[in-house]
């Protein structure tokens, strides 16, 4: 079922609007990283918007960043340095 959250200030203006999306499992891919520290990965019928794609990296989950484009997903390693070669699966969600 969906939900939503709206939160109002003292002054009646709209401040947090969540409004009630539907989160869908898409899938998933496993990837092996390594040799530089930024990686794009086409993905058909990916957009900017509605899609998360989520690194199932343990207690390295800070080190991997994800962000959607039109047609695919960037994923950078945060420090910016190539990381050590490794395998990791990309769970993929979409939401409207």
């Amino acid at each position: 079922m969906a939900q939503g959250l709206q939160c109002w200030n003292g002054s009646g203006t709209l401040i947090v609007d969540l409004q009630d999306y539907n989160m869908r499992y898409v899938g998933s891919q496993t990837l092996s990283l390594g040799g530089t520290w930024q990686w794009n990965i086409a993905y058909s019928g990916m957009t900017a918007n509605g899609w998360i794609v989520y690194p199932q990296v343990g207690n390295l989950f800070q080190t991997y960043i994800v962000r959607c484009y039109d047609g695919g997903y960037v994923i950078s390693h945060a420090p910016t340095t190539t990381p050590p070669t490794r395998t990791i699966t990309f769970d993929i969600w979409t939401y409207s």
